[in-house]
């Protein structure tokens, strides 16, 4: 029996406190916080880990600057806070970054207004030490980002945010859950629930489906959360028909390109040509750019990306930086991801919906968290536990919900090159996996075997991760490897097609695969490269 089917063996042997349902960063936070705090908790997902919304972002953890416009200095300074916390919290997956923000005549905020809102931001993250913003001439913008564009230029400003890989610090986070004796699922899906006797009717049970296993299971609650994103409104109505909608989907799609392409030294704030604003953010060999932000009702798995999406965001960085001239054959990849928004039914911009989050009780005692950040989710599942499980409050010191990710020890250069020098692999190959993985790249590192150091570095990069990641952390189907454990989806020349049929293999030997399901998991694989793809004009020219 292997750990995803312990845990859910687990479930059923046992009845929870809190069940959560949902996998993101949302539903992993609270899985962790009811964990410390000693209770039996158990989480389910019916895909894999940070398969939705949370491998989908923009990829940072960050104050939210545009939200002080609105008003919501709450909001952001919890933001800002967090966003300190979670750098110290996670150093390996978290990482401070400069952002410059060009200021052009004519945009909607000068450059006084850019400046009293960043002395917010600095006045927000209090005794943390973070480098204070520095405005500048237009000189002084052009030295830091020489391509941007001359003209109108009235000036700018450099601050302090942070970025972050999304799905990783979800699975981080689900580590620490488990580490405290969470049990974790994916591909798990709920099908139904239980009630108990008129004249409350509650929630007593959940009716589970193991698509994996393919079995059924009930598992026996006090509590449950329905942590879903985008699917919230569709799990309420599965537990009771009668439940209003209560969410405004938004889509945010972004584009990646190579480094070379779009070089920058530091992430740029963009204004599209409509004045939204946008990031272009520096990411090993490539620049990514994103995000969109428009309702969406169509498919919640697999929000496509249109050409006039792509359109909307080169021309946006094309305006910005005209030298580079970028076209849809620079473009490498693609993501779109879905923002699980509160309708405030009033018909304001998605721009303008507020990030906030509530919680919403059905009859039946299903609880359903809607909105929220990526930035705020350990403050978010803090205050969601208080509320559900009252009584647990203070039963752990308030440091537990602080302390370090799993891998958060960062190792010294010393410490790699000689963790390098013990494995007998090239030091170069210890430091990529020490960036991804952290303290835990020793354990990386272990999965090494004899010929692998005859491929490549990067195919022995990503052999290494795909062990390490059926093993430890619940890898199951080929793209939750080259999807969300590694940027081979995403961050590659070919989306990691060239490398699919020797991750596949060692997935196959580790979960015992046979040729059928192993050819299976490269066509379902390579599909979904086919769908990123999709959007693509039949005489637009393929990637570089």
């Amino acid at each position: 029996m292997d750990q995803r089917e312990e845990a859910l063996a687990g479930m059923a042997g046992t009845r929870l406190d809190l069940l959560v349902i949902g996998g993101g960063i949302t539903g992993a936070g609270v899985a962790r916080e009811a964990a410390l705090r000693g209770l039996r908790v158990g989480l389910v997902e019916r895909n894999d880990f940070a398969a939705g919304t949370s491998s989908r972002s923009t990829k940072l953890v960050h104050g939210g600057l545009r939200y002080l416009k609105s008003g919501d200095f709450r909001l952001v300074r919890e933001a800002v806070l967090e966003r300190q916390r979670l750098i110290q919290m996670a150093p390996h997956l978290v990482r401070s970054a400069a952002f410059l923000f060009p200021v052009y005549r004519g945009d909607p905020d000068p450059l006084w207004k850019l400046r009293i809102g960043l002395t917010l931001y600095d006045w927000f993250a209090g005794r943390h030490r973070v480098p204070r913003h520095q405005v500048h001439a237009p000189a002084g913008v052009l030295a830091q980002e020489p391509l941007l564009q001359p003209a109108g230029l009235t000036g700018g400003a450099i601050y302090t945010d942070a970025v972050t890989d999304d799905a990783r610090l979800t699975l981080a986070v689900l580590a620490s859950a488990r580490q405290a004796g969470a049990l974790v699922a994916n591909y798990t899906e709920v099908t139904g629930f239980t009630h108990g006797q008129p004249p409350r009717r509650q929630v007593t049970a959940v009716c589970l489906r193991d698509h994996l296993g393919d079995a059924s299971l009930t598992v026996g609650c006090r509590t449950v959360l329905n942590a879903t994103g985008p699917w919230l409104d569709a799990l309420r109505r599965l537990e009771d028909p009668g439940a209003v909608p209560v969410l405004r989907p938004t889509k945010g799609v972004h584009v990646a390109v190579p480094g070379h392409r779009l070089p920058l030294r530091q992430a740029v704030v963009l204004r599209s040509t409509d004045r939204r604003l946008m990031f272009a953010i520096p990411s090993g060999d490539y620049t990514y750019i994103g995000t969109t932000d428009t309702d969406y009702d169509g498919d919640l798995g697999e929000p496509p990306v249109d050409a006039a999406d792509v359109d909307y965001i080169l021309a946006a960085v094309n305006r910005s930086f005209p030298d580079c001239r970028l076209t849809v054959p620079d473009v490498v990849s693609v993501w779109a991801g879905l923002r699980p928004l509160l309708d405030p039914g009033d018909g304001r911009r998605p721009a303008e919906v507020s990030r906030d989050y509530r919680l919403f009780r059905s009859p039946g005692g299903l609880v359903s968290v809607g909105g929220g950040k990526l930035t705020t989710f350990r403050a978010m599942a803090v205050q969601i536990v208080d509320e559900l499980l009252p009584e647990s409050r203070g039963r752990v010191p308030a440091v537990a919900a602080v302390a370090p990710l799993p891998g958060a020890a960062r190792p010294t250069p010393a410490e790699v090159a000689a963790a390098a020098a013990s494995a007998g692999v090239p030091q170069e190959l210890a430091v990529e996996l020490a960036g991804r993985h952290g303290s835990d790249f020793i354990q990386v590192l272990a999965e090494l075997r004899p010929g692998d150091l005859d491929a490549p570095r990067r195919t022995v990069c990503l052999r290494l991760q795909t062990r390490y990641a059926v093993r430890h952390e619940l890898a199951r189907r080929l793209a939750d490897v080259l999807v969300r454990r590694t940027p081979e989806f995403l961050f590659s020349a070919d989306n990691g097609r060239d490398l699919a049929a020797a991750v596949a293999a060692d997935m196959a030997e580790l979960l015992g695969w046979g040729p059928e399901r192993t050819q299976a998991e490269l066509a379902a694989y390579l599909d979904q490269v086919g769908q990123m793809q999709a959007w693509r004009r039949p005489d637009s020219g393929s990637p570089p």
